[in-house]
């Protein structure tokens, strides 16, 4: 549909073209006359054809997108009950169905992630926060950079965990839950390369600031941190 009306618009600024470098009827001979009304009776029964095409395949798109829309809610909603009824299995099944019907929406991604995450498969949480990532708005990053960081951590991924969680607050730098799970991360992490408790002191001190109410596990990175 849109190379239709692409092609529709260049074939407007062509006949404008034209019409603007043709020598009007009033001052074309009378032989002249015939040829000039014939060629721009052609040119505009060429124009309704082209806008009639691209009307025609961009229904035809419509109908589809909505039918796939209409066949992943259905697999969507059967995975929310399959999931409120404790079948995790069957959830996972109905989700992936319906990201085969709507590969484009990446909310089915996340639902996804969440049910491999309620079975701890965290590498395959991993890989559909990473396609959520791609096809969400940047409204929803922090979020999902903060749910793929916990999964990397989870999978022992700690360098990307780390990148992950820097990127979060990069985001959305008043996450507190965010900014504690990375102080933990750099308090705790087994890997040298990425523990640092400095930095880790100052993001759990942030935090305990920061924090409407700091709650006791808030308290506790910091103690590991000085630690």
């Amino acid at each position: 549909a849109k190379e239709l009306l692409t092609v529709t618009e260049a074939v407007s600024e062509y006949v404008d073209e034209v019409t603007d470098d043709s020598p009007g009827i009033d001052q074309a001979e009378p032989n002249e006359t015939s040829e000039i009304s014939r060629q721009s009776g052609f040119r505009r029964e060429w124009i309704v054809i082209a806008v009639i095409g691209a009307i025609f395949a961009f229904t035809v798109w419509a109908i589809v997108q909505s039918e796939r829309e209409n066949t992943a809610a259905g697999f969507r909603w059967e995975g929310y009950l399959a999931f409120e009824r404790g079948e995790l299995q069957t959830a996972l099944k109905e989700y992936s169905k319906a990201i085969e019907a709507m590969p484009s929406d990446g909310s089915l991604y996340i639902d996804r992630a969440y049910i491999h995450v309620q079975l701890s498969q965290h590498a395959q949480a991993v890989q559909d926060y990473s396609r959520a990532i791609e096809l969400s708005p940047d409204s929803a990053l922090t979020d999902l950079l903060f749910s793929r960081a916990v999964c990397n951590q989870e999978t022992g991924k700690h360098e990307h965990a780390r990148r992950d969680y820097e990127s979060s607050l990069n985001h959305a730098p008043h996450n507190v839950e965010c900014r504690n799970a990375f102080a933990w991360l750099l308090a705790a992490c087994p890997e040298a390369s990425v523990r640092d408790g400095a930095a880790a002191v100052t993001h759990a001190q942030t935090c305990c600031i920061e924090a409407d109410e700091p709650l006791w596990y808030m308290f506790d990175t910091l103690a590991a941190a000085h630690a």
